[in-house]
């Protein structure tokens, strides 16, 4: 069982992309949307199982692939640390095998999980320090280095495929981007 949260502070696309690509990086993952306004909808979201407790169904995965689970009203300033919404999640990560949680807000640990900052490589932008995933833009703006050094994962330009496929709710096809998703699951997050 691994947990890991997304947080990606300057982008709300990249914010959106970032815990799908890595829930999707794993054979059966489930993404709880903590406030990140992720695409797609779920029947049952984290509002109803904090009001009403989660059913055997949702503790195990039905299939393979990647489950999303909506905010719904619930954690609306996307605080993991609210105590409905830690109910709820806890019986959900010890229950499936992987668990991304897509925070909106900064990099507060909820309990659990390694925060996962995921950051634009933009010439002149300020520089996060610490672990981290860069992604890179198109070639002709890749003059400089995103940096590198221990916990820094670059991840190559996406194609514009991969990105709509992930946002549609289906799973992208092999790809240079994706397997470098998977190193991600390997490190240290803290």
């Amino acid at each position: 069982m691994a947990v890991l949260a997304t947080w990606a502070p300057e982008d709300a696309v990249l914010g959106a992309v970032a815990p799908l690509a890595l829930a999707a990086a794993r054979p059966t993952c489930l993404v709880i949307d903590l406030g990140a306004g992720l695409p797609g909808s779920s029947e049952v979201t984290v509002a109803d199982l904090a009001a009403f407790g989660p059913r055997r169904t949702d503790l195990t995965p039905q299939r393979r692939g990647v489950a999303i689970l909506a905010a719904g009203a619930a954690d609306a300033a996307g605080d993991a640390a609210d105590v409905g919404t830690r109910l709820v999640i806890e019986p959900l990560v010890a229950a499936w095998p992987d668990v991304v949680l897509a925070c909106r807000g900064g990099p507060e640990r909820p309990d659990h999980a390694g925060v996962v900052p995921v950051v634009l490589h933009r010439p002149g932008a300020p520089a996060l320090r610490g672990p981290r995933v860069v992604q890179t833009l198109r070639r002709r703006f890749r003059r400089t280095s995103p940096g590198s050094g221990p916990g820094v994962v670059e991840l190559p330009p996406a194609a514009r495929g991969v990105i709509d496929e992930l946002l549609a709710g289906r799973l992208p096809g092999p790809s240079r981007w994706m397997r470098t998703w998977r190193t991600v699951w390997g490190m240290r997050w803290v």
